[in-house]
């Protein structure tokens, strides 16, 4: 059997796309890998998410209704800038997602 990559290297994933279609194909992709995620429909939910539970991985789609994945990704990064609430190494990363359909 093809060892999973999830019991390499585990990570809470939190997925943010605002198109259904996308989020199940990109869930069907994590769950091929053994992971599972959470999923955001806006930056707005991300904000929440982020703040309500740690993830080590953020992926995010570029263009999102409420708000769009710039605005989320700094103002997650403006809140992690105070290293009393949010020590460094609990920063999430966050990477750019997209269908390629703009």
């Amino acid at each position: 059997t093809i060892p999973l990559l999830a019991e390499q290297l585990p990570l809470r994933i939190l997925l943010a796309d605002d198109h259904l279609v996308n989020q199940k194909v990109a869930l069907q992709i994590l769950k091929r890998m053994g992971y599972r995620a959470d999923v955001a429909s806006n930056g707005l939910e991300v904000i929440d998410a982020v703040f309500s539970v740690h993830y080590d991985v953020i992926l995010m789609d570029v263009q999102m209704t409420l708000m769009d994945r710039l605005k989320a990704t700094r103002r997650i990064r403006q809140e992690y800038e105070n290293p009393t609430e949010h020590p460094e190494t609990e920063r999430p990363s966050s990477t750019q997602v997209s269908s390629g359909n703009t």
